[in-house]
């Protein structure tokens, strides 16, 4: 596993990975956290110059603009990781995981670099589908 680290810059969570791939250099990922597309364009504009790679975290999305992230990809110039956060792992997502497999579904029509998932999908997703 890759050591990592979190820090807070300018109001926003980023983890800092140090990838050998990038010849041991920090890949500074900043975690997206506005409740609307446009509030999470600001936070990448803003913090543009530090980093190497976004997370939009859809759970922390207000509802009305979760669908819309499907475009978000397509609006900045990085590397994304699309997360749905489910609030037994505390995120905000609290809708069924077959509505959160959907949703995910979905937005994986963009033009996502990574998806996150947790470990134990497979097993809630049977449990709960």
């Amino acid at each position: 596993m890759l050591p990592q680290r979190r820090v807070r810059m300018q109001g926003v969570l980023l983890a800092a990975t140090m990838c050998s791939e990038y010849g041991g250099s920090p890949m500074i990922c900043l975690v997206l956290t506005g409740k609307t597309i446009e509030e999470n364009l600001e936070q990448f504009r803003r913090n543009r110059p530090y980093i190497s790679l976004l997370e939009l975290r859809v759970d922390l999305l207000a509802p009305e603009n979760r669908e819309k992230a499907v475009d978000f990809p397509y609006q900045v110039d990085l590397p994304v990781i699309l997360t749905c956060r489910r609030k037994s792992d505390g995120g905000m997502y609290g809708e069924s995981e077959r509505h959160r497999f959907s949703l995910m579904e979905e937005l994986a029509k963009g033009f996502f670099s990574y998806i996150d998932l947790e470990d134990d999908v497979k097993q809630i997703g049977r449990a709960h589908v």
